[in-house]
């Protein structure tokens, strides 16, 4: 049997990254404004606290930034693991 790790965790952490380097120093008010959430939601990000946010969202906020995301597939050496 193969076992997967859950990819979304990663990929989430992906674009958080992606969107903190973004955000660089802008101003916490004109972000909060342009991504429609409030500062706190800014801090995590900024923080890598991503818990509180679905891929989805955070798509979408880099989006609203004007990023575009590309998901692409290549193979991948899987691990044969035993099952217990």
């Amino acid at each position: 049997m193969y076992l997967l790790d859950d990819p979304i965790p990663e990929l989430k952490r992906h674009v958080g990254r992606e969107l903190a380097r973004a955000f660089g120093d802008a101003p916490l008010d004109d972000l909060t404004e342009l991504l429609e959430t409030d500062a706190p939601r800014i801090s995590d990000i900024r923080h890598g606290r991503l818990r509180r946010f679905s891929l989805e969202r955070l798509i979408r906020y880099a989006q609203r930034f004007g990023l575009c995301a590309r998901i692409t597939f290549e193979p991948r050496a899987y691990q044969r693991q035993r099952s217990t």
